[in-house]
Order: C-alpha cells, then sequence, then structure tokens
C-alpha cells in the first residue's frame, strides 16, 4: 500500500541530512498527490 511505501522511502530519507529529507518530502508529497 502507499503507507508501507511511504514508511520506506521516509526510513531510508531519514539517514539523509534535514534539507534534502524536507526537499524529499516535498517531491513525494507532489507524487503522492498526483
Amino acid at each position: 500500500s502507499q503507507t508501507s511505501y511511504f514508511c520506506k522511502v521516509f526510513r531510508q530519507t531519514y539517514q539523509v541530512t534535514p534539507q534534502a529529507f524536507r526537499q524529499q518530502i516535498k517531491e513525494g508529497a507532489n507524487k503522492f498527490l498526483i
């Protein structure tokens, strides 16, 4: 489901720097919305 996928991405991105983390969340949110 989308939630599990988001959790996966969240875990991977969590290891990245806060700035990149925020940017990826924005991009991810756009993908989810579309």
